[in-house]
């Protein structure tokens, strides 16, 4: 049975996904009368069958899940935690499962709960090896990602108090506060007094015929989106030298509409843009940062940043807001405020560009109206994440000094050129300008825009007490253990000092986004 398991997954490992499911399918036919208990460390060469079985259930949750067939993928899942209840990686699933295609953000919290919940299982120096990769290991990764999960959606749905244990485990001293939470959640923003920040939202400034088009042109199904291998290429931006004659409807949006509206136009020499797209009230968010310019801080040691920076919300009204703190990268104290713009269809924020930013995700509206019984879990409808609401945003940088010109640029990269279109490569057709536009009256609105100040939240950091780890509320699981944030979800929510977003800018972790 284990050669048979390695037989499958050597297939997974090498991109084989047919092959592999069929060796899956093959392994878990077999059954097991009894569940694996993992409170006793084995001393047999092989796993248990119960374990394999569990294992193999998942890897094959995992293909169908890639394969877009949900609803296999969660009862495949659901079968991994039968046979080893332990499962942290089968637990973890089955909340992104629900978290990210059912909406059931209760469910989501349980399964993740149960996995933050099992204890380590630290692999003895006599432990065969497949302990260590099959149960130690991935108990130790999942510990943190399952405690993080637990924390955002607690925080989310409110659950402040809960969220705090399961921040504590990561040794974190801040965290985003609870009124900016409930901020994040409300359905409308309230009214927001006028303020010095700089923070601002304009609506009616782009005109209806020029909205239409970028919309059109950075659509979920438009092919920007599969041709520049969006999902998997991590960031990368275009630059546009604001003295060049327009070309594209980008250039028309920043010179007729965007440049505008900041009050030191004339020195802004380019402009660096990106867009993005997440499901709306489905995703974790995205991360906090500071727009900055890696190059030029790889090079030359310099941080430099956009004198503002701006997010034209395409679609995703009453979605994800982004948050804007009062806080530089030399900061060393919490801000003072946080301003939090809610997405308007065809509203432009601004901002200066050396703010701390992020996306803080607000939990679907019907979050806690679906029950919290398993069975009732495992039947509820799921969808792919594609086809919910989409909050699409364009942003964009504005530059006082071209940073683009520090080293050879290639497309699809920061600051790259755009690509030219050809029959593989389409996209750049779709924002190109036509024969007979004309770019002055394509991006002259019928009316001034209407400015207006930014709901904020006094104090929105929040000191967390007690840090330097611990298990969840009421248990000493992990306790004196100080886990690592996940990487790959640790958008810094909560950090052990603010001294940390200059130190992810410094490392070039900085990630020029929303």
């Amino acid at each position: 049975m284990f050669a048979s398991f390695l037989h499958a997954h050597h297939h997974e490992l090498s991109g084989d996904a047919s092959s592999a499911i069929a060796a899956y399918e093959s392994l878990v036919a077999a059954s097991s009368t009894r569940p694996y208990d993992d409170a006793q460390i084995p001393t047999t060469s092989e796993p248990p069958l119960p374990l394999l079985l569990s294992v193999a259930w998942n890897s094959l949750g995992g293909l169908r899940l890639d394969a877009g067939d949900l609803h296999v993928a969660r009862a495949a899942f659901h079968q991994s935690v039968a046979a080893w209840p332990g499962n942290s990686m089968a637990l973890l699933n089955l909340g992104d499962l629900e978290r990210e295609h059912g909406g059931r953000f209760d469910a989501a919290l349980a399964w993740y709960a149960r996995a933050a919940a099992l204890p380590p299982r630290d692999a003895p120096a006599d432990a065969a090896a497949w302990y260590e990769q099959l149960v130690a290991s991935p108990r130790a990764e999942c510990a943190a990602l399952a405690s993080y999960m637990c924390a955002l959606l607690q925080m989310q749905l409110g659950d402040y108090d809960a969220a705090r244990a399961h921040q504590r485990r990561f040794g974190c001293r801040f965290r985003v506060a609870p009124a900016v939470w409930k901020l994040v959640g409300a359905d409308a923003a309230p009214p927001a007094a006028p303020d010095r920040s700089g923070v601002q939202r304009c609506e009616g400034a782009v005109p209806p015929a020029l909205l239409a088009r970028l919309r059109a042109a950075f659509a979920i199904d438009s092919p920007f989106w599969e041709q520049t291998d969006y999902s998997a290429r991590g960031y990368f931006s275009f630059w546009e030298a604001t003295a060049a004659p327009p070309a594209t409807l980008i250039d028309v949006y920043v010179r007729e509409v965007l440049l505008p509206l900041v009050a030191n136009a004339d020195d802004v020499v380019g402009a660096e843009w990106w867009v993005h797209t997440r499901a709306s009230r489905r995703s974790i968010g995205h991360q906090m940062h500071f727009d900055t310019e890696e190059a030029t801080l790889q090079l030359t040691g310099e941080v430099v940043h956009p004198t503002v920076s701006s997010v034209l919300y395409l679609s995703g009204a009453g979605g994800d807001p982004t948050v804007v703190f009062d806080q530089r990268a030399d900061d060393d104290a919490p801000a003072a405020h946080a301003h939090v713009s809610h997405p308007v269809e065809g509203a432009v924020l601004l901002f200066p560009g050396d703010r701390l930013h992020c996306v803080c995700p607000a939990a679907p509206r019907d979050a806690r109206k679906r029950g919290r019984d398993d069975d009732d879990a495992a039947a509820a409808p799921l969808r792919d994440a594609r086809d919910a609401p989409q909050r699409v945003t364009l942003m964009v940088g504005l530059w006082t000094r071209d940073v683009a010109s520090v080293c050879r640029r290639r497309p699809l990269d920061a600051c790259g050129p755009l690509p030219r279109p050809t029959r593989s490569c389409t996209w750049p057709s779709l924002i190109a300008l036509r024969a007979d536009d004309d770019a002055a009256a394509l991006g002259a609105a019928a009316a001034p825009p209407t400015r207006h100040a930014v709901p904020r939240v006094a104090a929105p950091w929040e000191r967390i007490d007690g840090g330097g780890g611990g298990g969840a509320a009421g248990d000493a699981t992990w306790a004196g253990r100080t886990l690592e944030p996940p990487e790959g979800r640790n958008h810094r929510f909560w950090v052990k000092s603010m001294g940390e977003f200059r130190e992810q800018m410094e490392c070039g972790g900085a990630d020029d986004s929303e």
